[in-house]
């Protein structure tokens, strides 16, 4: 069994088009599986709730179970995601925002790899109303070969392409990670990084190189200054930045030789590791290509939210 959770806040325009990618998976990938979905609603003051809920009354026959649940007003992405992921039943599931998309590429294929990890990265194409592009995000983690480099990397950055994050619920669920995460209000992936990678002996983690994930880096809280929430966001982002020891802000900007760490570290692959400098040359070959035909699929969910829209109005 597996649960798709959407956690959302204002997303009336784009929630259909995300709905319309897990049906893709569903109905492409899952064979028979038992299928669950939760959307959880940080008290959205726009639609999405209501287009939400028709999308799932036309849908309902492609999942065992459906939850939905709301706020009165917003409270905040923690507490959102802190309520999403305590509802999962499932040994396995994907969180997104109700404005990312899942991709063509098969997710089964790391619901499977995860009975064996407690998390798996894998890189998001960004995208936004014209364009998707490879972020080379995960450049950083192909350097990054052992923990105690993600660690030190975490004193002074986050290192990780969080849309494309696969937890197992077991870790998700985990008391301390949910402990030490709700201190804070708008920002759950850096401390949650923080958290695995410095308060827990172990952590039993993979990489995998294909994008499963599409992520609309245009609109965001963290993105967009325009967003009503983003200056929170910012302020909360610095006092974790302190909170965590993290030394990016600590000198001058162009004094810090933290900001200089990163280059220096790829000027060392460049000339000392031609095997990890090809792989991330070839891995990005192939990022590039999908990024290419991720625009058709792209094309394909917006006209199907298009009818969908379409026929609500047949519905009245």
């Amino acid at each position: 069994m597996f649960t798709f959770v959407t956690i959302t806040y204002n997303h009336e325009k784009y929630i259909i088009e995300h709905l319309e990618s897990i049906r893709y998976q569903i109905e492409s990938f899952s064979e028979g599986k038992k299928m669950n979905l939760i959307i959880s609603d940080d008290g959205s003051v726009d639609n999405t709730m209501l287009f939400a809920q028709q999308w799932v009354e036309r849908n309902k026959y492609l999942f065992s179970e459906v939850e939905l649940l709301t706020s009165e007003k917003n409270q905040g992405i923690i507490k959102n995601y802190l309520r999403a992921t305590a509802a999962i039943k499932t040994p396995a599931y994907k969180l997104l925002a109700g404005d990312d998309l899942y991709y063509k590429n098969n997710i089964f294929e790391i619901v499977e790899a995860l009975k064996d990890k407690e998390i798996i990265f894998t890189p998001a194409l960004n995208f936004n109303e014209d364009t998707v592009w490879n972020s080379q995000d995960m450049n950083r983690l192909l350097i990054l070969k052992k923990p105690e480099q993600i660690r030190k990397v975490l004193k002074f950055q986050n290192p990780f392409n969080t849309p494309g994050s696969f937890y197992s619920t077991a870790l998700i669920q985990e008391e301390g990670l949910r402990a030490f995460i709700s201190k804070y209000t708008w920002i759950e992936d850096l401390p949650s990084y923080y958290y695995l990678f410095n308060k827990r002996a172990t952590l039993n983690y993979a990489i995998e190189l294909k994008p499963y994930i599409l992520y609309r880096s245009t609109v965001g809280i963290s993105n967009n200054k325009k967003n009503e929430k983003n200056n929170v966001f910012t302020i909360e982002l610095d006092a974790m930045e302190k909170d965590l020891g993290m030394v990016l802000n600590k000198y001058p900007k162009y004094f810090n030789p933290y900001q200089y760490y990163w280059r220096l570290s790829k000027l060392k692959l460049k000339y000392r590791d031609a095997k990890t400098n090809r792989d991330i040359g070839t891995y990005n070959t192939i990022l590039n290509e999908e990024a290419q035909k991720a625009r058709e699929f792209l094309v394909m969910l917006r006209i199907k939210s298009k009818e969908f829209f379409k026929s609500l109005t047949y519905d009245v």
